[in-house]
């Protein structure tokens, strides 16, 4: 009898594996009987706290122990929040031999964080030490489960290696401008204007905070709103959700082109400037990896730095609006902007995309190119690109300008799953990729791991480093950042690209080209670790957005007051971490999501290079080691390290 019910695709496949293989992991690690074989005993444990490291900074104990802490102070007032068990104590001491004590049993086994909860100066978010309550489990369940989305995955290909490649059938998209309102919006000048206008007030406001406002970073509205609330929104919502959507309402190139333009909302057709062309042999990402690789030598500063904040906010604005009068269009934004750099990166697997609606359309229509050309109704486009030819959303910066030029309504703004432009031919249309793009893919995941750990880790030594406590501190964090961006990690990658053109028996193919290829795999996973990061700074830091909101400047303000101080707000709105509880197994389901996408896209791009499923198997076999090996060197720091 025939059946209309279709098979079982390869991921579809994995992703029943995985599922199944976790179920049962979970279960047998997670609900194991969480006891010392030891039995409880009563551990005490002095912890001297100074700017900005716990004495000692990791404490280990069997789960029922009875724990006694006594808090003691090297220097200013400090306390100590305990995630996973809502302790919070308090130290104001007036003499070297002042404590305070705390008692509690150790009846929740894994890895926990306990970090400073008075405000102790500069560094005083990143101020955090390791309980580890044996026998901790998210780490080896993350670790069995990695594995198991690995071995899964190459079993399943493995089986189907002589199957022939077939077609991909076309991914399921909305065009949003089908919605007549939508479209309405995103052709109309004045809309768009009044969101630059209303972005660039916020840009100013940090600004103004930063130079005249309070220089403790954490009662500073310039600090909190961009590298937590901002730089949270970006990485865990806009970037993955809405791809380039942050270029599209950035208001850093705003007086920059509104300048060049000479007109704020009204197409002007002479533009002002010298309108030169960027350099040809300076047509690549390679500045952007600069810029971005010499930003992070100062980013322990930054993140703590009112001041430092927004001096960098104040040189992003100005240096767009001086290229401006030298250049054509956007060169900040598509050659130097480190922001724009990363973006484009993992725009890539984002769900918004710009792309012409039929090709064949732009290719009758021989008259005019308006999109790249401009009319009556908009400029060309400022990125340098054409529309006909957009395969990705790399360099696409989705300023809408070909939305409203377009004579033949032949652009459209697609909500897709994500992560298809990983897949394109990179030697395929006009543009190819080079090794600048997969060098910025090497530095993304690098930062991603060294991030974590120095900022969100138990390691006082690196932040020291990070905060430049001495010269030499400095020069070692930069040789650290630096070295493992541009070679060790790059190197141990195109290691195992080396290995992977070997195991694939493909004598013709070169290690350059499966390099670039293979780098796109890396996306996803980067992605993703940067929203595991993301995810432990909001929900750890974001309760301090209520205070610099009641009082932005830190000069005693209370704006909550003014309304009647609703729901408890205001300025004396504690400090209070959210979900702690849960911030490791978040993370971990994050991280594993992104190995499985990172793992599918090494072997759909293993199928277009090889053009043979055998040596795709084969090839991206070393590839899925890599990504899993580096995924539990993240699974280690966020939940066992």
């Amino acid at each position: 009898m025939k059946t209309n019910a279709r098979p079982f695709s390869s991921a579809q496949k994995v992703a029943l594996c995985i599922v199944v293989f976790s179920v049962i992991s979970i279960g047998a690690l997670a609900f194991a009987p969480a006891v010392s074989a030891q039995g409880p005993t009563n551990r005490e444990f002095v912890v001297v706290a100074s700017q900005y490291a716990f004495d000692p900074n990791f404490i280990n104990v069997n789960f029922g122990d009875n724990v006694t802490i006594r808090l003691r102070s090297a220097d200013v007032a400090h306390g100590m929040y305990i995630d996973g068990y809502d302790i919070n104590i308090k130290l104001f001491p007036e003499s070297p031999s002042d404590e305070v004590v705390v008692t509690f049993v150790a009846n929740r086994a894994g890895v926990f964080r306990y970090r400073c909860s008075i405000t102790c100066g500069g560094y005083h978010p990143f101020m955090m030490g390791k309980l580890t309550v044996e026998p901790g489990y998210e780490f080896p369940i993350s670790i069995v489960l990695a594995w198991g989305i690995a071995m899964g995955s190459i079993g399943v290909y493995w089986k189907g290696r002589f199957e022939p490649i077939e077609e991909p059938e076309p991914v399921e998209k909305i065009d949003l401008l089908k919605f007549k309102l939508i479209k309405k919006l995103l052709k109309s000048r004045n809309i768009q204007f009044t969101i630059l206008l209303a972005t660039l007030a916020i840009f100013v406001f940090v600004i103004m905070s930063g130079l005249v406002g309070t220089p403790v970073g954490n009662r500073n509205f310039s600090v909190v709103m961009v590298w937590i609330i901002w730089w949270g929104a970006l990485m865990i919502f806009m970037v993955p959700i809405g791809g380039r959507l942050w270029c599209m309402v950035c208001p850093l190139p705003a007086m920059g082109e509104w300048a060049q333009r000479g007109s704020l909302t009204t197409k002007n057709e002479k533009p002002h400037g010298l309108m030169k062309k960027w350099p040809k042999k300076l047509d690549n990402i390679w500045l952007q990896n600069a810029g971005f690789l010499s930003m992070t030598i100062f980013i322990g500063i930054m993140m703590i730095s009112s001041l430092a904040t927004a001096l960098l906010m104040l040189l992003l604005i100005v240096l767009p609006l001086a290229l401006s009068f030298v250049f054509k269009d956007r060169v900040f934004c598509r050659y130097l902007c480190p922001v724009s750099g990363f973006i484009g990166l993992y725009a890539n697997a984002g769900m918004l995309e710009l792309r012409v609606k039929d090709r064949a359309v732009c290719k009758k229509h021989i008259e005019s190119k308006d999109c790249i050309q401009g009319n009556e109704n908009g400029y060309g486009c400022p990125w340098f690109e054409f529309p006909q030819n957009l395969d990705r959303n790399a360099y696409c910066g989705l300023c809408l300008e070909c939305i409203k030029t377009c004579p033949k309504d032949n652009i459209a703004l697609n909500f897709r799953l994500g992560g298809e432009d990983l897949e394109i031919d990179p030697w395929a249309g006009r543009k190819k990729r080079k090794l600048d793009e997969a060098w910025k893919a090497f530095i993304m995941l690098t930062l991603a791991f060294l991030y974590g750990i120095t900022f969100m880790g138990p390691y006082s030594f690196l932040k020291d480093m990070a905060r430049i406590a001495s010269l030499n501190e400095w020069l070692s964090f930069i040789i650290l950042v630096w070295g493992m961006a541009l070679i060790v990690v790059p190197g141990i990658f195109v290691g195992f690209t080396a290995i992977a053109k070997r195991a694939s028996g493909n004598k013709e193919i070169t290690l350059k080209k499966l390099v670039i290829n293979y780098a796109n795999a890396l996306v996803p996973l980067g992605l993703l670790a940067w929203i595991a990061f993301s995810v432990a700074i909001v929900m750890i830091q974001g309760s301090l957005l209520i205070p610099v909101i009641a009082d932005p400047f830190g000069w005693g303000w209370d704006i909550f007051a003014l309304v009647g101080n609703p729901f408890g707000l205001g300025i004396d709105y504690p400090w209070q971490p959210y979900f702690t509880t849960f911030v490791p197994f978040i993370q971990m389901a994050i991280l594993l999501g992104g190995l499985f996408l990172a793992v599918r896209a090494s072997y759909q791009i293993g199928l277009r290079v090889f053009k043979d499923r055998a040596q795709a198997v084969k090839g991206s076999i070393p590839i899925i080691v890599f990504m899993t090996l580096f995924t539990m060197v993240l699974l280690w720091h966020w939940t066992g390290g």
